[in-house]
């Protein structure tokens, strides 16, 4: 039995049993894992028709690049770029004084990770399993390739190498994953970039002079359950990416904000017709991130808003 001094966990799956040992607090959780909520008839999009709350506190959201920046960031490009937010937004990740931007991510949040996946599909999609493995003659490290039109292949893609959020380290180089039980024997986890992406609503939690303080998720408390994560918009965003690939009618000629594509893959793959965004967690150490007034465009209570140009 490991120490209280060691602060560890132990994670073990059984079947549908999930083990969690809290060794610091000296106490066993062992949790079942439960059957998926109903499945809602007909699957009802989340990231269309959105309200922004009405709770006597301050809404602002992050402006595009072209807004910040005066053109796309795909500018001269075909494809869309991720539209993350970063410094040239003003946004400052700091805890403790020191900065971050890349953060390990714990075995217990890599698990919710899995669950606001599943929640955001409406928890239609297949579990699946990864199927086999494959390498890139245009990219190193061992990918993986999971059941199609899955749960499994929607997170394996999203904390893939390569992707806006996970290009620092990925279980295709080595990292620990334990929710796809790849590189197990390795004490280091993925790593997932804390920055949101840019048409992302916040809340502000107070006013810094020229910066908003928004209140964010705190990744070194345990993750909240998926009815908080359902009724706090504010504490994660629709991922979203640019591209100069005008569509009519004025004045969205020049460039566009789309949704990222994973989880409308997974349904199409399905057989589906729905197209649901994907959605990204609003991540920080300490629960809050500083952002520049000027990145932002303030928010009326109870007003329209998309984080899509146009609209969805």
């Amino acid at each position: 039995m490991q120490t209280v001094a060691q602060q560890q966990q132990i994670f073990i799956r059984r079947g549908d049993m999930k083990i969690i040992v809290h060794t610091e607090t000296e106490s066993f959780l062992f949790e079942k894992r439960q059957p998926a909520p109903p499945v809602p008839t007909p699957f009802v999009l989340k990231d269309v028709n959105l309200i922004v709350p009405d709770i006597g506190r301050k809404f602002v959201q992050m402006k595009h690049d072209f807004d910040v920046l005066g053109q796309p960031r795909s500018f001269g490009d075909a494809y869309p770029y991720p539209a993350v937010v970063n410094k040239q937004w003003g946004l400052l990740t700091k805890y403790a004084d020191q900065v971050y931007d890349y953060v390990e991510i714990p075995d217990v949040w890599a698990w919710w990770f899995w669950n606001f996946w599943n929640w955001a599909s409406g928890y239609k999609l297949p579990v699946g399993k990864i199927e086999s493995f494959y390498t890139k003659s245009t990219n190193t490290g061992v990918f993986a390739c999971a059941t199609i039109g899955s749960l499994t292949q929607v997170y394996i893609d999203m904390i893939e190498k390569s992707r806006s959020h996970t290009d620092s380290y990925s279980p295709e180089i080595g990292a620990r994953d334990i929710v796809t039980g790849r590189n197990l024997e390795n004490k280091k986890r993925w790593q997932w970039l804390f920055r949101p992406t840019t048409g992302q609503m916040g809340m502000v939690k107070a006013d810094r002079g020229t910066y908003w303080e928004l209140e964010a998720l705190d990744v070194l408390k345990p993750p909240p359950s998926m009815s908080i994560i359902e009724n706090s918009p504010w504490l994660w965003g629709w991922a979203t990416e640019s591209t100069t690939v005008g569509i009519p009618p004025k004045p969205y000629k020049k460039w566009v904000v789309s949704g990222y594509p994973q989880i409308e893959v997974a349904f199409r793959q399905n057989g589906w017709l729905e197209k649901p965004g994907t959605p990204i967690p609003f991540l920080s150490k300490g629960g809050s991130i500083l952002i520049k007034k000027f990145s932002c465009v303030e928010l009326t209570p109870g007003s329209h808003w998309s984080p899509y140009v146009p609209e969805k």
